[in-house]
């Protein structure tokens, strides 16, 4: 598995990856990276 702070900090390369291996859903990776977003900011306001 990929922590997703790889993932945020590579997105582009992460990106380029996922197309080679013919999956196309990339906006999936967009919404991970929102839902780490908004579970980070709820952990802060706690």
């Amino acid at each position: 598995m990929i922590p997703i702070s790889f993932i945020r900090k590579n997105k582009e390369k992460i990106l380029n990856i996922l197309k080679k291996r013919n999956f196309y859903k990339l906006h999936l990776i967009d919404k991970i990276l929102f839902f780490d977003l908004e579970k980070k900011k709820k952990k802060k306001n706690n």
